[in-house]
């Protein structure tokens, strides 16, 4: 099982950072390993999506359902799927110069015993992802 938490500091509002996330279109500008997704269902705080979900080395069918709590949270969750767990959660924080997001995110992989090996060879590139995206959301901001 791989679980992380990444946050960073942005010198905005939480309706800002929000605005780059409210929605999947919007989130896959920023998490690139979801890539040709289509949506399955659309309603008002909730978005239900196919997609090849990509990982180091792997790529994955699922269905990931993305519940949206506006300035509060927003949640990348399998429905359905290879993963025996997923979920990414993006949170916002008052904090001192700025609102805090944060990002935490559990991967369970299926490869039985392998899974266990494979978690520590692909944890650190994980990471990078996440802080990747941190990154990115910080550029957006600034624009």
């Amino acid at each position: 099982m791989i679980k992380l938490t990444v946050s960073k500091i942005y010198p905005s509002t939480k309706d800002e950072l929000f605005n780059l996330i409210e929605d999947i279109h919007r989130l896959s500008i920023i998490k690139k390993e979801i890539a040709g997704y289509r949506i399955a269902r659309d309603e008002l705080g909730l978005q239900i999506i196919d997609t090849d979900y990509r990982l180091p080395f792997i790529k994955i069918a699922s269905r990931l359902r993305y519940t949206i709590r506006p300035g509060k949270y927003t949640e990348l969750k399998q429905t359905k799927g290879k993963f025996k767990n997923y979920v990414c959660k993006y949170s916002f924080k008052n904090g001192k110069g700025g609102i805090i997001m944060e990002i935490n995110l559990i991967i369970q992989l299926p490869f039985g015993p392998f899974s266990y090996i494979l978690s520590i060879i692909m944890k650190p590139a994980i990471k990078l992802r996440l802080l990747k995206e941190l990154k990115t959301i910080g550029k957006l901001i600034e624009k």
